[in-house]
C-alpha cells in the first residue's frame, strides 16, 4: 500500500504483524475436579509476552476432546504453540501436539512433566521441538528470539539431528521480577470462569518444606524456599479485579499464604488503608508457629471466610511417612482456632499412602469426625514422577501405575491405588470414602446451599449445581 506525504511524495508502507504465539493449557473436562481455577501460570507467560507478541492462551477445561481446543488455535493462525503440561494430561498433551505438527506448527512444552522428564519428552514420537525446563518467564522469551540458535538460551532442551541435548539450566528468577499481574483479557475461556464469581490469585512460588509427595519436584520446577510478590502488588491486583470483574470471593491458591507474618501483616494494613471490601479463602499449614491465632484474626478482620489445611491422614506414623512435618495434635489445634473464629474449614485428605491399614484408615476417619470440617477433598495417594514418595514406591515395588493419566490423585474413577499395601484394597478405601461423605451429605448440602445464598448469583448457581453433581464421585 502506498500513501503520500509531504510535497506530493509517495512512501510505501509495509504490513508487518507480529509473530502469533498461542499459549495452551490442554486440561480436558473430564479432568476439572470442581469449581475450577483459571491457569495462572500460563498467563503470567502470555502477560509478559504480550509486550512484542500477538498472544492468545487457549484452554481446553471446557472441552470434551481436546481436538475442539486445536480448531480454536488453528483458527488463530499462531507461528508458535506452546503447551504447559502437568502430568495428568500427558496424553492430552501430546494429541495436541501431533495435531499441531501435522499443521507444521513448532511446539515448545513446558511445566512440571517436561521439566522432570525433558529427555523422554523429547524422545516421545510427535513430541515438542523444545522443552523449557523450570520456570519459564525468562525462557521461554529467550527461546522465542532463538529458535535458529536453540545452543545460546539456558534451560531449554531440543533435538539436534535426532540427539537429544540439555542446556545448563537457567538462573532461577528472582523475587523482585514476580511482580507481575496477569492478563486474564488473554484468556479465551475467561466468561465461562467469570460464571463461578470467584478468582484465583498466586502470591507465593515455592516450597521449603517437604512432604514426600511433592518434593524434589517443586524445587527442579521452582527453586527451594519461598519467593513471593510484594503485598502492594497483590493489593493493585485485587483492586483492578473488583472494578474490572466484580467477584464475590477471592481464592489464594497458595499452599501456605501465612507462611510469613510480616507479610501478612503489611498486607491486611494496605487492604484497610485502600478500604477495600473483600471476601477471600486460603489454604495454609496447621503447624502452631505458621497458623497462629494472630494470623486468622488479623486475616478475619479483612474478610478471610475459609480455611483450606493438608490433613492428609489420621495416622501420625503416616504422616512422618510423608515427611509432612506436622503432627495430629496441631491438626487438631488448627481446626479449633478456625471454630473459635467462626471460620469455614477445608481438610484434603490422602488415602493410600505407604504402610496404610485398614487401622490407618480408621484413625483418619475418627479425625475427620473429630475436627469435623465444613468441605472436604478427598484423594488418593497417587506419586508424582520425580516425587520421594514415587522412588519410594518404586524401591519397594509398591508402585502400581500402568499410564500418565493415572497420577490424578482425584482419580477415583480409575478404580485402583498406584501404591500397593498388602492389608488393603481399592473397595476397603472407597468404603470410608462414602462413610465419611454419607455421615456429612446434608451438612454439605447445607453449606453449599448458604454459600450460593452469599453469592448471590443465578449463573454461579446453575454452575455450581452442575459441578456439585459432578463432584460426587470425584473426592
Amino acid at each position: 500500500m502506498k500513501e503520500k506525504i509531504g510535497c506530493g511524495k509517495e512512501i510505501e508502507i509495509m504490513n508487518i504483524r507480529k509473530k502469533r504465539i498461542a499459549l495452551c493449557y490442554p486440561r480436558t473436562k473430564k479432568d476439572v475436579r470442581g469449581l475450577s481455577a483459571m491457569p495462572i501460570g500460563i498467563l503470567i507467560i502470555g502477560t509478559i509476552l504480550k509486550k512484542d507478541y500477538e498472544v492468545k492462551v487457549f484452554d481446553a477445561s471446557f472441552d470434551e476432546d481436546i481436538s475442539k481446543t486445536f480448531n480454536r488455535i488453528d483458527d488463530f493462525k499462531p507461528d508458535i504453540i506452546g503447551i504447559s503440561l502437568l502430568t495428568p494430561f500427558y496424553y492430552e498433551g501430546l494429541k495436541l501436539t501431533k495435531m499441531c505438527k501435522d499443521k507444521e506448527y513448532p511446539v515448545i512444552w513446558g511445566g512440571p512433566h517436561p521439566t522432570i522428564e525433558p529427555k523422554t519428552s523429547l524422545e516421545e514420537e510427535g513430541g515438542p521441538d523444545f522443552v523449557v525446563i523450570g520456570e519459564g518467564e525468562y525462557t521461554f522469551p529467550d527461546l522465542l528470539k532463538n529458535m535458529n540458535k536453540p545452543e545460546n538460551v539456558k534451560g531449554i532442551g531440543y533435538k539436534n539431528k535426532g540427539k537429544i541435548i540439555i542446556n545448563e539450566p537457567r538462573d532461577r528468577v528472582k523475587e523482585e521480577d514476580l511482580n507481575i499481574i496477569p492478563d486474564r483479557e488473554l484468556l479465551e475461556t475467561l466468561p465461562k470462569y467469570l460464571k463461578t464469581k470467584i478468582m484465583n490469585i498466586i502470591v507465593y512460588r515455592g516450597c521449603p518444606f517437604n512432604c514426600s509427595f511433592c518434593q524434589p519436584t517443586l524445587r527442579k520446577l521452582l527453586g527451594g524456599g519461598w519467593k513471593i510478590r510484594s503485598p502492594e502488588n497483590i493489593v493493585e491486583e485485587l483492586k483492578i479485579l473488583k472494578e474490572k470483574y466484580h467477584p464475590k470471593r477471592f481464592l489464594f491458591s497458595d499452599d501456605t499464604f501465612t507462611a510469613n507474618h510480616e507479610w501478612v501483616r503489611k498486607f491486611v494494613s494496605l487492604i484497610k488503608k485502600n478500604y477495600l471490601k473483600i471476601d477471600f479463602e486460603i489454604s495454609t499449614r496447621v503447624n502452631e508457629n505458621i497458623f497462629t491465632e494472630e494470623m486468622i484474626f488479623i486475616l478475619k478482620s479483612i474478610g478471610l471466610s475459609k480455611i483450606s489445611f493438608g490433613v492428609e491422614t489420621g495416622s501420625q506414623k503416616i504422616l512422618e511417612g510423608l515427611n509432612k512435618g506436622i503432627t495430629i495434635k496441631e491438626i487438631k489445634s488448627a481446626f479449633k482456632k478456625c471454630k473459635k473464629y467462626k471460620i469455614d474449614t477445608n481438610a484434603f485428605i490422602m488415602f493410600g499412602a505407604i504402610g496404610e491399614t485398614k487401622e490407618t484408615l480408621r484413625e483418619t476417619e475418627s479425625l475427620v469426625n473429630e475436627i469435623n470440617p465444613s468441605t472436604l477433598n478427598l484423594s488418593i495417594a497417587t506419586p508424582q514422577i520425580g516425587t520421594d514418595l514415587y522412588t519410594q514406591a518404586k524401591e519397594a515395588h509398591r508402585l502400581k501405575f500402568e499410564n500418565f493419566r493415572q497420577s490424578d490423585y482425584y482419580g477415583w474413577e480409575f478404580n485402583i491405588l498406584p501404591i500397593k499395601n498388602e492389608d488393603i484394597e481399592f473397595k476397603d478405601i472407597l468404603e470410608v470414602k462414602n462413610r465419611i461423605l454419607k455421615k456429612r451429605r446434608l451438612k454439605f448440602i447445607w453449606y453449599h446451599l448458604k454459600e450460593e445464598i452469599r453469592m448471590l448469583s443465578i449463573k454461579r448457581w446453575i454452575y455450581a449445581i452442575k459441578e456439585f453433581i459432578k463432584r460426587r464421585d470425584k473426592g
